[in-house]
């Protein structure tokens, strides 16, 4: 294995009410290409923030954040875009799915926001439908999300993050708004294709089973590692 993202001393400091809330503390950590984290910790422990560094969404307040061997100080924002859209994929709790778009096109969005082209090559329409036979949504694939169940959602949340091949895939609660069954579904399916293709997988929970199944487990509690 070989390092993917690099935190060293990093801390993340907010303005509330005027008041400045220490969210992350002296934080240092490595992850490697191709392992699978769990994040846990108690609500407003710092977990999202953590998170958001990580998937270059936001940038320390002091400390470095290393990405692929390059300190992300020095990116520039679209840089910084290029990399979230290409080489980073993100899930979370609540979907964020495009209402207005079919299953099909919230999982071709990435692809068509990162083109030059209007739209999709025929390598790339190819690749959307076989995410979609991956993913068991062939049929749904010109629902609405409105028309879809919440594993569907989840499903197609999934398709999307993966539709770049990127190097890493950020969740947030990915099985939050999932009853236990559909959940276990989900993680199953997405734990196979992160290790199918050597993709980094960092999932924040707080479901003690997902949990169980990462390489590794980092606990924070009060904007610290334990």
């Amino acid at each position: 294995m070989s390092k993917l993202l690099e935190l060293h001393q990093v801390n993340k400091t907010y303005s509330l009410n005027q008041n400045q809330v220490l969210a992350l503390n002296n934080v240092s950590l490595e992850i490697q290409k191709g392992e699978f984290i769990a994040i846990v910790g108690a609500s407003g422990s710092g977990k999202s923030t953590l998170l958001h560094l990580l998937g270059l969404l936001d940038q320390p307040s002091s400390g470095e954040v290393i990405w692929n061997g390059h300190k992300t100080k020095s990116f520039s924002e679209k840089k910084l875009a290029t990399i979230r859209n290409q080489q980073i994929g993100f899930i979370f709790q609540d979907f964020l799915l495009l209402e207005e778009l079919s299953v099909f096109e919230n999982i071709a969005l990435p692809l068509l926001i990162g083109s030059s082209k209007a739209g999709l090559t025929k390598e790339q329409h190819d690749r959307v439908l076989k995410l979609l036979a991956e993913l068991g949504l062939e049929e749904r694939a010109h629902h609405r999300p409105a028309q879809i169940s919440g594993g569907q959602k989840q499903r197609t949340a999934i398709g999307r993050a993966l539709i770049n091949q990127p190097k890493i895939i950020l969740a947030d609660e990915p099985t939050g708004n999932l009853d236990s069954k559909t959940g276990q579904q989900i993680i199953q399916l997405l734990t196979k294709i992160a290790k199918q293709e050597n993709i980094t997988l960092i999932v924040v929970t707080h479901d003690e089973h997902l949990a169980k199944l990462a390489d590794r487990i980092i606990k924070i509690t009060d904007g610290q590692i334990k």
